[in-house]
């Protein structure tokens, strides 16, 4: 029999936990570097060696794929974003024999902690990211702790911000040539990095088509697209609503009708049934949603298990122009 000390026989002799000792063995940054230090040298001394068996085991894969989602206004159930893009990440996943951990968070705070615990578990190959953040600290704590990763919405050929040109242009541009000339931009909250950037592009772009334009952020619920379009009236005329998603869309066209302004065009950045089945249909970008998360899947896979899958071709969005694409009153003969 081995006389080795065992990572029990090290945590008893320390005073402790199993947990804090392997954490510290394994240089997990979820014990102080002092304890750390104290641990790995104290192992030295005693002849510690990490069991094979062991050690193989926590190198094995676990063919899982992670994604945390946080529950934006609770609306994580009504957009069809959500289930279109995980459908696609499905479609690449399952014929892998690869799994979809899932999880739902209130607060965007709680997201680094889940990705420590399933590092430290070794519950996941690599995760697919939402939402990327203007500052975003996430890719940070994957790339140290050697976690692949993906973000959905990049194309293998385009990067998102690349995206966000092609589509932002189609939309000011559509509505340039229905004389529109006042804009109303309805925004989700500014710390998301595509918002960033459609309003930014928005702005220009408009500018360069000879059209002003005005941003109101919020939410992205049904409520906020009432409350952002009553306030962009008010401030002024606005000829045309671009939503940043289809739930704002469907509150802008709720509150404009509500107000009588059946002469106030309205695109929402993101289709969906809401948009199509809507009392007046609205004219909306087909992002595609399910083929991104293909992408992202294989990007994915490539990266966590080298698959070779070959990269899809980025598709750009089309924008489907329905009743909502009222001409201005100046074109109207």
């Amino acid at each position: 029999m081995s006389n080795r000390p065992t990572i029990s026989d090290l945590a008893a002799e320390l005073g402790l936990s199993k947990s804090a000792v392997s954490n510290a063995l394994r240089g997990v940054p979820l014990v102080s570097a002092e304890t750390t230090a104290r641990v790995q040298e104290y192992a030295r001394e005693r002849g510690w060696r990490p069991n094979a068996a062991a050690r193989a085991l926590s190198l094995s894969r676990s063919d899982n794929i992670g994604i945390v989602l946080v529950q934006v206004d609770s609306l994580l159930g009504t957009e069809s974003f959500y289930m279109s893009a995980i459908a696609g990440i499905e479609r690449v996943l399952s014929p892998q024999g690869k799994n979809l951990l899932l999880r739902t968070i209130d607060s965007p705070d709680d997201e680094r902690s889940i990705y420590e615990s399933w590092i430290t578990e070794g519950r996941v190959d690599g995760v697919i990211l939402f939402d990327r953040l203007v500052d975003d600290a996430r890719p940070r704590l994957l790339d140290e702790r050697q976690l692949p990763y993906a973000f959905f919405g990049d194309a293998d050929d385009a990067s998102s911000a690349e995206l966000v040109i092609e589509e932002t242009r189609t939309i000011a541009t559509h509505l340039a040539a229905l004389g529109h000339r006042s804009l109303l931009f309805l925004g989700g909250p500014a710390e998301l990095a595509h918002e960033e950037e459609r309003s930014a592009h928005l702005t220009s772009i408009s500018a360069e088509n000879g059209m002003a334009s005005r941003i109101i952020r919020g939410g992205y619920s049904i409520a906020d697209g009432r409350n952002g379009a009553r306030e962009g009236i008010a401030a002024g005329d606005v000829t045309a609503v671009i939503a940043s998603s289809d739930l704002l869309a469907l509150g802008a066209a709720t509150e404009l009708a509500a107000s009588g302004r059946d002469d106030v065009a309205i695109v929402s950045w993101d289709d969906s049934l809401l948009c199509r089945y809507s009392p007046v249909p609205l004219t909306a970008l087909d992002r595609r949603h399910a083929e991104s998360g293909e992408i992202a899947a294989r990007q994915l896979v490539n990266a966590a298990y080298s698959t070779g899958l070959h990269p899809v071709p980025h598709r750009p969005s089309e924008l489907l122009i329905r009743e909502s694409s009222r001409p201005h009153l100046s074109r109207v003969p």
